[in-house]
């Protein structure tokens, strides 16, 4: 049996939910899931400045303990960008659609690690930082197969996301993204070489 869609399902599948609430609750509880319980710093063990402000210039802010020594904030704002993440990504079917190939072929990319992929209950989900218009970004499967299977999808694509002193290239005076590296045509080693450090 099919029940109309509420208003407050119908504002989920406006923000990509197509499932309506039940997907965006499916989604939050698959982001628990996935996320290590957060404790607090024991003091010894704390960073240095230069390190947490390389961490926040690199897009990794420290998190602020509230009085109980929770990080309540920085895991919803997690949860945010998983739930944002989710609800944009492709599904195998739209991924195969949009580079013209069959979904069985995204299944294996799947298998091989050449592409990025979350697995729901009884699909998957390709988020689009590893897309560029239409086609995968060159090179981005080489650096995909070295990553830590266990890193947190949004750790993953904000790796992609943030310009790193190893990336700097001439030709623009900045350091790149992985992201822009790739997609300038350089060789992907060296972010081969980062994404194992991760």
């Amino acid at each position: 049996m099919r029940v109309k869609a509420s208003g407050t399902d119908e504002f989920w599948i406006r923000h990509g939910f197509r499932g309506g609430v039940s997907e965006a609750l499916e989604t939050f509880a698959s982001f628990l899931a996935a996320t290590q319980p957060v404790v607090a710093a024991e003091p010894e063990r704390e960073l240095t400045e230069p390190e947490n402000r390389l961490l926040d210039e690199g897009g990794f802010p420290m998190p602020q303990l509230d009085g109980q020594g929770s990080v309540g904030i920085e895991v919803s704002t997690l949860a945010v960008s998983y739930a944002e993440m989710c609800a944009q990504a492709l599904t195998t079917k739209e991924a195969a659609l949009m580079l013209q190939v069959q979904p069985s072929r995204i299944r294996q990319r799947l298998g091989e690690k050449t592409l990025f992929g979350i697995e729901k209950e009884d699909h998957w989900v390709l988020p689009r930082f590893q897309f560029d218009n239409s086609q995968i970004v060159a090179g981005i499967g080489k650096v995909l197969q070295v990553l830590d299977e266990t890193l947190h999808p949004v750790t993953v694509e904000r790796f992609f996301a943030t310009p790193q002193p190893e990336l700097y290239a001439d030709e623009v005076g900045r350091d790149l993204t992985p992201r822009e590296w790739l997609q300038a045509g350089y060789d992907p080693a060296p972010v081969v070489r980062l994404a194992r450090d991760l």
